[in-house]
């Protein structure tokens, strides 16, 4: 009998309870298993208690702001995929990366898992990149 695999893992983080609320649900009815943390501090330490796929995390909260999360939760998880929710796009500070964007208020329901699914794809495409690179280096090296 096959190994069964688990849904994605996805930490959603936002200040806004009834955005919190809404994205589990819309993310939970799409077949992934959530999380939910009110702030960066409550966010990061569930980052150290397991294995996160993707962080879904607001750009404007209280005590620290998303790109920061980001940064920190990178640090924890190197390859965590993050998708940035926002009501103002704008140019990323140097050295933060996300696999996707949610505009707020969402334009339609859909687009929080399919945002989702993306930035997991995005993910995927950066390991079998990094592994392809390794490979070449290997026989690079080789004689």
């Amino acid at each position: 009998m096959a190994a069964e695999t688990k849904p994605p893992l996805v930490l959603i983080v936002d200040d806004e309870p009834s955005v919190l609320q809404l994205v589990d649900k819309v993310l939970t009815s799409a077949g992934f298993r959530t999380r939910t943390a009110s702030g960066a501090t409550q966010a990061l330490e569930s980052l150290l208690g397991e294995a996160i796929d993707v962080l879904v995390a607001d750009k404007n909260m209280p005590t620290m702001d998303g790109y920061t999360l980001i940064e920190h939760a990178r640090m924890k998880q190197p390859d965590l995929a993050v998708v940035l929710m926002t009501a103002h796009a704008e140019r990323l500070p140097p050295g933060v990366h996300v696999d996707g964007y949610l505009p707020k208020p969402f334009r339609a329901i859909g687009e929080v898992a399919s945002t989702v699914r993306s930035a997991l794809d995005a993910r995927e495409r950066r390991r079998l990149q990094q592994q392809l690179s390794a490979t070449m280096a290997q026989l690079k090296s080789k004689p």
